[in-house]
């Protein structure tokens, strides 16, 4: 056993070095009010190297043999401006109108300059009625193991469908994948728009209301083998047809399956958001109590890889990175006083398919899954002692009714997996 097998292993070393200065303050006032900015620049460079094991070196293992890679990395400077301006105040129709816009300039060592900006604004038409709404465009830069990760071998087979579907061969070859350094970052346009409602003849109450809609291409991702073939003969995408290698003979030898910027993603829905806060002194009882609920509902969760489109919004079992409940909840009452503290809290999970028909054919709209409510109280006693120092004993517990997840969402990251469980605790404030 000794003799056929060996261990892998590499040393993985990062460094940061990060820089950077900034300025903010109040220019003038328009409405009695200032007009703020903010600016500055930065310098960051990130580096890695990476050592391999001697079997490794050696070429010993039949995958994945590492090599050594020698310390190598990138640097981004960066310039930023910041500015918050009242626009209106005091009139009838406006208590406030405040426009707030930032900018940033960002050059990357590996692909040069990018912008990211956002303008937004909040109109607080009174006490009760305020609107906001902000328009951005984000970027995300490739970080270290997307440009530098070292190429890794792997055997694999696919179906080689140059010449249509029927009747394809299936061909053994090499499948490389590692660090790309001429990655370009990923982009996304932002927009969101909301209402906060403080109703004055409900004191303590709360309510808000956003939409969002998120949009992100160039998105960093890898392709199977099988979605590369796919991708070139089956949808004609050149830049796929180039990662392939074919012999004299005209079979698949080699395929680069690094990362790329391939993938689109689009995310669009609404938070909801209500809380209610109120003494209980006015019915002769200590202490305070809060409600409070927050909903999101995803109309639209869309993962283009250029190969397949997965609309993942009202799906939650295979390929569970890419779906999401419709509907997602929690609501919870809580109670506060000198000497005790309670809880009640539950969470919703909305039902819904298995999965897409193109990501699974004849069985995601088949198989349902139901929705789930999960409960968990807690409790707190607090013993003062000394000089306004509090001693706290808690305790609570998760999904008290033991819901089990669906069988058929297992790897969904929205269900309880553990089940009922307790924690006890205590605590010392000094």
């Amino acid at each position: 056993i000794d003799y056929v097998t060996g261990t892998w292993n590499a040393q993985v070393t990062e460094w940061l070095d990060t820089m950077g200065a900034s300025v903010s303050g109040e220019l003038f006032t328009l409405w009695n009010r200032p007009v703020s900015i903010a600016a500055g620049v930065e310098y960051r460079e990130e580096s890695t190297r990476t050592l391999y094991d001697e079997n490794s070196l050696a070429g010993r293992f039949a995958t994945i043999n590492g090599a050594n890679i020698a310390k190598t990395g990138n640097n981004v400077k960066e310039a930023f401006a910041e500015i918050a301006v009242p626009l209106l105040a005091d009139l009838p129709f406006a208590q406030s109108v405040t426009l707030n816009a930032a900018a940033r300039v960002s050059d990357y060592s590996t692909r040069g300059s990018i912008w990211s900006w956002k303008v937004g604004g909040v109109w607080e038409i009174n006490d009760s009625i305020k609107l906001r709404a902000t328009r951005s465009r984000d970027i995300r830069a490739a970080n270290l193991n997307e440009l530098f990760s070292l190429r890794s071998t792997l055997f694999t087979s696919v179906v080689d469908v140059r010449d249509g579907v029927e009747g394809a061969p299936i061909t053994n070859m090499t499948l490389f994948t590692g660090g790309n350094p001429n990655l370009d970052p990923e982009t996304a346009d932002t927009l969101t728009a909301g209402v906060v409602l403080t109703p004055k003849f409900i004191p303590g109450l709360n309510l808000s209301v956003d939409y969002y809609d998120i949009k992100i291409k160039d998105v960093i991702t890898t392709l199977t083998a099988q979605q590369i073939v796919n991708s070139c003969y089956l949808q004609g995408n050149t830049g796929a047809c180039s990662q392939i290698t074919r012999n004299q003979a005209g079979v698949i030898t080699e395929i680069n399956g690094s990362f790329i910027n391939v993938a689109s993603f689009r995310n669009k829905g609404i938070d909801f958001e209500m809380s209610y806060r109120t003494s209980l002194e006015g019915i002769g009882a200590p202490g305070q109590i809060n409600f409070r609920a927050i909903a999101n509902y995803v109309d639209t969760l869309e993962v283009d890889n250029g190969i397949i489109a997965i609309q993942g919004a009202g799906y939650l079992g295979s390929q569970a990175t890419y779906l999401v409940p419709k509907w997602r909840g929690t609501l919870s009452a809580v109670y506060e006083s000198d000497s005790f503290g309670a809880d009640l809290r539950g969470r919703y999970v909305d039902g819904g398919g298995y999965a897409p028909a193109n990501v699974l054919a004849n069985q995601g709209d088949d198989v349902r899954i139901k929705s789930r409510v999960y409960v968990g109280p807690g409790l707190r006693a607090y013993i003062p002692f000394g000089n306004g120092d509090r001693f706290t004993i808690y305790g609570s517990i998760q999904n008290v009714f033991d819901r089990k997840p669906p069988v058929a969402a297992i790897s969904s990251p929205y269900f309880d997996l553990i089940g009922r469980y307790f924690t006890m605790g205590a605590r010392i404030n000094f």
